[in-house]
């Protein structure tokens, strides 16, 4: 039996999920150590594309055995990440991918790439960060779609806020593993930071899906969590934004951006046929004007009513 020749590529493999199959990304490498150029991998080489891929998926608790996942070498593309041209014999800016389907879903995978050439040969492209197959919308996806670096990370004292109503609290353990399936790093609220109650034992779709989704994207941003127990006192089924707005106001140093997640059709609180209703929300159409003044980012839910949104 000959020897095997085992090189390590330079990067590692990146991963982006969708509902039934995954898209892998790498830098690849040749049998001889040189970077691809070639938008068929390797082909221009002395020693051609590889016989095959091998993708290793294997479960990130272990509780399983890992499967094996043959790649063939014609279905990966390798184009210029700056254009998404062909690569065309230079090697600077050329990834290559390639789609994996049969991948198991609703389980916390990493997923570890190798090439094999002629004259035993093995390269290896590197694993991936942990992610998951699942039917919904994935951090992965919110990164794609607004062109965000996959591991960006805020520096300096950026910071953020999102504020709930109706009884909307988050579990820091649920955050934990939210941030872990998707492959992030541990992220956390300073507890003096949760101004106002939060019933960690039962949190809200909607609480845990702002704290969730904001610090993904803003990874080591500071966060605010505002939960204003109160109601609209004109309009019970609406939230009390005066309240929050009053507490921010207050603040010396409140947080530079808000995002909110909760909106009202503006006719239902402009609601003159019940008194006091209009003077409460010309109060609150003030306080939003004195945020903008101090020069913070307020950011409402307009995907819910557009701009008939308060």
């Amino acid at each position: 039996r000959r020897k095997e020749v085992l090189r390590e590529a330079a990067d590692g493999v990146s991963v982006f999920t969708g509902n039934e199959a995954i898209v892998l990304y790498f830098t690849a490498t040749c049998a001889d150590g040189s970077p691809n150029g070639d938008s068929s991998l390797c082909s221009s080489t002395a020693s051609g594309a590889p016989g095959d891929l091998e993708a290793l998926l294997s479960r990130v608790d272990g509780s399983t055995s890992p499967t094996y996942l043959r790649i063939d070498p014609d279905d990966v593309q390798c184009v210029f990440s700056n254009t998404l041209q062909p690569c065309n014999g230079t090697s600077t800016n050329c990834i290559c991918f390639t789609t994996v389907t049969g991948v198991e879903k609703y389980a916390p995978l990493r997923v570890n790439v190798t090439a094999r050439f002629t004259g035993n040969v093995n390269v290896n492209y590197g694993e991936s960060l942990a992610f998951a197959l699942t039917d919904i919308f994935t951090i992965d996806v919110l990164r794609d779609l607004y062109n965000l670096p996959a591991g960006i990370k805020v520096k300096g004292e950026s910071n953020m806020a999102v504020a709930e109503w109706y009884g909307e609290y988050y579990s820091q353990d649920d955050l934990d593993k939210f941030l872990f399936y998707s492959g992030l790093p541990p992220q956390s609220v300073n507890k003096s930071l949760v101004l106002g109650p939060n019933d960690a034992s039962s949190p809200g779709g909607e609480a845990q899906l702002d704290v969730e989704y904001i610090l993904a994207v803003a990874l080591d941003a500071e966060l605010t969590f505002y939960s204003i127990p109160t109601f609209n006192p004109y309009s019970s089924e609406n939230e009390d934004f005066l309240s929050w707005a009053y507490i921010v106001g207050n603040q010396t140093d409140p947080p530079l951006v808000h995002s909110l997640s909760y909106g009202d059709i503006e006719g239902a609180v402009w609601n003159a046929s019940v008194a006091g209703a209009t003077a409460y929300a010309a109060r609150v159409d003030e306080e939003f004007m004195k945020m903008g003044m101090r020069g913070l980012t307020v950011i409402f839910a307009s995907g819910d009513d557009g701009l008939g949104s308060f």
